[in-house]
């Protein structure tokens, strides 16, 4: 696991997905945000690109709209983008892979919610761009455990899995 040209995506960590979720499976939200939280912190610390990703809503669902792409937690160190899909590769607001690219990533770390859905497609997506693939298991979650242990097989297929605790410790060692 190469980490030296890494980025980190976290996706959809919004208000408006912890109200549809109720509970995160299989890590409850207090784990989920942790574990994020100290993955934008180990990646800031090596100056490498963090991202916090939110889904906009269209304005069909205008009723949930305005409080729905609200972040649980902002971290202002790390970039701040809107998509409008699951798929924060294909369909942010602003071209990510040239952004990547241009900054020389060549891995892209991904976390967040649903596993099963904006986690696997970004990481999906970004095999096709060429980029290396982690997923960083216990740092993701979904609303059912069927549906995250799928995309978590399917993760391993496209690249790596790993734990929070794994990537943090491969970060530090990087370090030296």
């Amino acid at each position: 696991m190469n980490l030296e040209h890494a980025a980190l995506l976290e996706i959809d960590l919004q208000k408006g997905t912890r109200a549809l979720f109720k509970t995160a499976i299989p890590h409850d939200w207090e784990t989920l945000v942790a574990n994020n939280k100290a993955l934008i912190e180990a990646f800031v610390a090596q100056n490498l690109p963090a991202y916090q990703i939110h889904v906009h809503l269209p304005k069909l669902l205008a009723g949930v709209a305005k409080k729905f792409p609200e972040l649980i937690f902002r971290d202002d160190r790390a970039i701040d983008l809107e998509k409008h899909g699951p798929s924060v590769i294909t369909q942010a607001n602003e071209d990510l892979v040239a952004a990547l690219k241009a900054k020389g990533v060549d891995t892209v770390v991904v976390a967040g919610v649903s596993t099963n859905n904006g986690v696997i497609k970004t990481a999906r997506d970004a095999k096709k761009e060429g980029f290396t693939i982690i997923v960083v298991e216990d740092a993701c979650a979904g609303r059912d455990l069927k549906g995250h242990e799928a995309a978590i097989q399917e993760a391993r297929e496209l690249g790596e899995v790993v734990t929070t605790s794994e990537l943090l410790q491969k970060l530090e060692s990087n370090r030296g």
